[in-house]
């Protein structure tokens, strides 16, 4: 669907995280986005809540992981989206 690159995340940390999402979002709105903790879809133009589905479709797909609905409203922004994901890998 999007040309991600599946690497090893051994070990998982957060750069790593950071650096597989900066290939998806650049995937997605087919630009580079500057990614910060703080950055929010209110941050992107574009960012709607179809592109919202797309991210999260390709986060599962690229990091082999499945997010609950409890977790997706409890985002708030890119660094709560980072930190979900490596709780998730580590379980």
């Amino acid at each position: 669907m999007y040309a991600l690159v599946r690497e090893p995340m051994t070990p998982i940390n957060q750069s790593s995280i950071r650096d597989q999402l900066s290939r998806i979002f650049e995937s997605i709105f087919r630009r580079k986005i500057q990614l910060s903790d703080d950055l929010t879809a209110a941050d992107v133009p574009g960012w709607d809540s179809l592109t919202h589905v797309k991210i999260l479709g390709a986060i599962e797909e690229a990091f082999d992981i499945r997010f609950n609905l409890a977790e997706i409203n409890s985002l708030e922004n890119l660094g709560d989206l980072v930190k979900t994901i490596a709780t998730k890998l580590k379980e």
